[in-house]
């Protein structure tokens, strides 16, 4: 069998089947369960908390609570003190994202302001999941 294979099986160990996307497990809380403590199991949890954090205020309409939501998605990953912060590969991108943000929200923060950041994020919530993946096929074998 080809490693590389994007052709899904319907070998399952533990719940997510092998080679499982990233939107599939965000829309199947049981398999988000369950990446949800694999990332937990080697400290990457913030991630996917700020990425579903970033989804809930890009789908709020209404202004007030999307400036609340906006506002704590700052406070609880971006700020200098934030209790669960995101890894940024250069410590200045941290403080320019908290200034922008504070300048945009004057003028109301659309969903476009956290999309870099998220960006990469998601690619490194892709990598996790075939990290899952890749442990699964081997503890199968």
């Amino acid at each position: 069998m080809c490693f590389c294979s994007n052709k899904k099986t319907k070998n399952k160990v533990e719940g997510i089947p092998y080679n499982t996307d990233l939107e599939e497990i965000l829309s199947n809380e049981e398999y988000l369960n369950e990446f949800r403590q694999f990332l937990v199991s080697i400290f990457a949890e913030e991630s996917l908390e700020f990425y579903l954090s970033v989804i809930e205020f890009s789908e709020t309409e209404d202004m007030d609570l999307r400036a609340l939501k906006g506002d704590n998605i700052i406070s609880d990953f971006i700020s200098d003190d934030a209790p669960t912060p995101i890894t940024f590969e250069n410590d200045g991108h941290r403080k320019n994202l908290e200034d922008d943000y504070k300048n945009e929200k004057n003028s109301g923060v659309d969903s476009d302001f956290f999309n870099l950041i998220c960006n990469d994020i998601r690619e490194s919530l892709r990598t996790h999941v075939a990290m899952l993946s890749a442990k699964k096929y081997i503890n199968k074998m």
